[in-house]
């Protein structure tokens, strides 16, 4: 999304263009003032207010919504801080589409996430590739010791399985590896395994 258009769009100062509002939005001075940030400052003369008064009456002529979240005038400057969800989401989404070009005609896809939406992105192309797609079975997976001295975990019918590297994700990446193997069909010795 270009934050400044929408911005941009919200804004009526008598005189001056969408264009030129467009240009005029920046990062603000200082980032704890917002995300961005339009200085007052050149509608002064135009306006025949002072700068802090132009903020103080734009800013009660925008209402936040689903994009905005916040308005404020500080000095001279009217600042906009934003709905970081909308943001990371559309940034997720994206990283899902591009992860899941790497799925290949007829080759097996591991779902390892736990996010919905980017397992129905990985769903779909699979689907377009005739791939089958397997889930790990986390529900399966249960941490019961996790110290200095690694982890023991049990997972999927297996039980006290034993790791030496530090860290809960540890059992994660293990259980990953198991669902492969399994997926594979290459079976591994218990003796191995411990």
């Amino acid at each position: 999304m270009d934050y400044k258009k929408y911005i941009a769009e919200k804004i009526n100062v008598e005189g001056v263009s969408k264009d030129e509002l467009y240009d005029l939005i920046a990062l603000p001075p200082n980032l704890e003032m917002g995300d961005y940030a339009l200085p007052c400052f050149k509608f002064a003369k135009v306006l025949r207010k002072s700068p802090v008064m132009i903020a103080e009456s734009l800013k009660n002529e925008i209402s936040t919504d689903d994009v905005i979240s916040e308005v404020s005038a500080v000095n001279g400057y009217l600042n906009f801080r934003f709905n970081k969800v909308p943001f990371v989401k559309g940034v997720l989404d994206k990283i899902a589409e591009q992860k899941a070009g790497i799925i290949k005609d007829g080759c097996p896809v591991l779902w390892c996430g736990t996010d919905p939406a980017a397992e129905a992105v990985c769903h779909r192309h699979a689907l377009c590739h005739a791939a089958p797609l397997y889930t790990v079975p986390r529900q399966t997976l249960t941490v019961k010791k996790a110290d200095l001295s690694g982890t023991v975990f049990d997972f999927d019918g297996y039980t006290d399985l034993s790791l030496s590297l530090l860290g809960l994700y540890q059992a994660d990446n293990a259980a990953n590896a198991l669902t492969a193997l399994n997926i594979l069909n290459r079976k591994i010795s218990d003796t191995v395994l411990r």
